[in-house]
């Protein structure tokens, strides 16, 4: 069966990013010819969807985050983890710093804005285990910490996981992988 006949022109569609670890790089690539090849693709996805590493991508697509910052965030963050003895669970190894202080340099103003509506992320609520998905945000520090709270995975980034809206959470990726709404399915 042919595309045409899977999906009539203007057909609404989303992307989802799922979650990949140092991985992600791949997932760089991929946005990068999209964004050389194909750009009406990245801007026409009516929502865009993003687990673990991968919400970083689904923001960067929505609010437009620069490509190179995030790889450069995410070559130093293995450069970091390869320096001492244990790795990334080095106390000394501080992933979601750095991710946090890209993410706080080179956020637009008003990503937050943006991004509501459109960007969904994966989360895993720590006290049930449930699978939560957030897509409204009121601060741009409101989404960099759903975005920090996907990508924490327990004792490789830390004891204690973050919050969002006082709530905490762990890595979309445990309980979402690779996220969809429910109509999607």
């Amino acid at each position: 069966m042919a595309a045409e006949e899977l999906r009539a022109p203007g057909t609404p569609f989303s992307l989802s990013f799922s979650g990949s670890g140092f991985l992600v790089l791949y997932q760089v690539g991929v946005v990068q010819s999209l964004l050389e090849l194909a750009p009406e693709l990245l801007k026409s996805a009516c929502k865009v969807y993003g687990s673990s590493a991968g919400s970083l991508i689904a923001a960067a697509v929505v609010c437009g985050i620069s490509l190179d910052d995030l790889k450069e965030v995410f070559y130093a963050n293995a450069r970091e983890a390869r320096k001492t003895l244990l790795g990334p669970l080095s106390p000394k190894c501080s992933l979601l710093a750095n991710i946090r202080a890209v993410l706080e340099r080179r956020l637009p103003e008003d990503s937050y804005l943006v991004a509501s509506g459109r960007l969904h992320i994966s989360l895993t609520r720590v006290v049930d285990g449930q699978n939560v998905m957030v897509s409204e945000f009121s601060s741009n520090e409101e989404l960099i910490q759903a975005l920090l709270c996907s990508c924490f995975l327990p004792i490789y980034c830390g004891f204690i996981p973050p919050s969002y809206r006082g709530v905490r959470y762990v890595d979309g990726g445990f309980t979402g992988l690779q996220p969809v709404s429910s109509l999607e399915e």
